[in-house]
């Protein structure tokens, strides 16, 4: 069998998974159904055999307002069962306490995570601005805030992986 040689910035100690870093993918994870819930919606129930470019500016918009608040209670939903069910698996109660180094990590991606989505809010301005349909910026804003939200999630991954 061949070994696989690792750069060393991809060496992580082999420990357990603290409880920021089990918070961190569950919020991965809830941010990917939330997506796929928003992109199952506007797919199955609004576009249908519609092609993209026939579809109202109100309903791009509408659907973008609808997002919000559905991503909100979402996450409520999910930090709550995240919560329910580490309790159960963990038989202890952590605490969600923020020391320093959280405070720097957090500071850290998201720093990423605005860099991304303003880049990600750039690309949508400059496709209308070179006149492609108006569903593009749309699609760009949603994506390049999912794309930032999750890379943000993996740098805050890796710095509580590399121990700061």
């Amino acid at each position: 069998m061949s070994k696989f040689i690792l750069p060393s910035c991809m060496k992580y100690k082999t420990k357990k998974m603290s409880y920021q870093e089990r918070k961190t993918i569950a919020n991965m994870a809830s941010s990917m159904i939330i997506l796929g819930a928003f992109a199952f919606y506007v797919y199955k129930y609004r576009i249908g055999d519609t092609p993209l470019n026939e579809l109202a500016l109100s309903f791009w918009a509408k659907s973008i307002l609808w997002l919000i608040p559905a991503a909100i209670v979402g996450r409520i939903v999910f930090a709550i069962l995240f919560a329910i069910i580490n309790a159960i698996i963990t038989q202890k109660p952590e605490k969600d306490f923020m020391d320093e180094r959280d405070k720097l990590i957090e500071l850290k991606s998201s720093r990423v995570t605005h860099f991304l989505f303003t880049a990600g809010f750039f690309v949508g301005i400059t496709l209308i601005a070179f006149n492609q349909p108006y569903h593009y910026m749309f699609l760009a804003f949603v994506l390049g805030g999912f794309l930032s939200e999750q890379l943000g999630y993996v740098v805050q991954l890796h710095y509580y992986r590399k121990g700061f």
